[in-house]
């Protein structure tokens, strides 16, 4: 009896251990942050003598790119553009959402459910359907109007208007 849970508890261990690993090469493969030099290339553009309609298109694609990673590093994990753009839309609609709430917003765009999201957080179902509820309160959605349908329909918004 005894060894059976000595041999659980080992695996159980030893499945952490190799939990905690692959996070550690997650952490360590991420690339630096972009910002320092983009802040600098925009500078830099800024002072070429082009003409401003150049300038600004390029000065743009620097700016979404800074908005990206400013996005990505709210939710730590790789975006599309379309999901930053989404991100920034959601935050200038409701600003009163925090980090959290804006990727868990995302991630019930991408279809997770909440076993999904509560994984990811390391938290219960049941916290993130509290969550969930929170948020479709401070969003301020009808009591049969689902949230999911509200974001998806926020993201057809910003596609329609790209």
């Amino acid at each position: 009896m005894l060894l059976i849970q000595f041999q659980n508890e080992t695996s159980a261990l030893e499945e952490k251990i190799s939990l905690k690993r692959n996070e550690y090469r997650t952490i360590k493969a991420k690339p630096k942050s972009l910002s320092p030099e983009l802040r600098k290339i925009v500078n830099d553009i800024a002072q070429l003598p082009i003409n401003n309609r150049q300038k600004k298109q390029i000065l743009n694609v620097c700016n979404d790119l800074l908005e990206s990673e400013r996005n990505q590093k709210k939710t730590n994990f790789p975006l599309t553009s379309t999901d930053s753009a989404f991100l920034s839309l959601l935050h200038q609609q409701h600003p009163n959402l925090d980090n959290r709430e804006l990727k868990i917003c995302l991630l019930i765009k991408l279809c997770y459910n909440s076993a999904e999201i509560a994984a990811h957080y390391a938290m219960t179902k049941r916290g993130v359907e509290s969550i969930r509820y929170r948020l479709h309160k401070k969003i301020g959605l009808q009591k049969n109007q689902p949230l999911k349908k509200y974001l998806t329909a926020l993201a057809e918004k910003l596609g329609s208007s790209l």
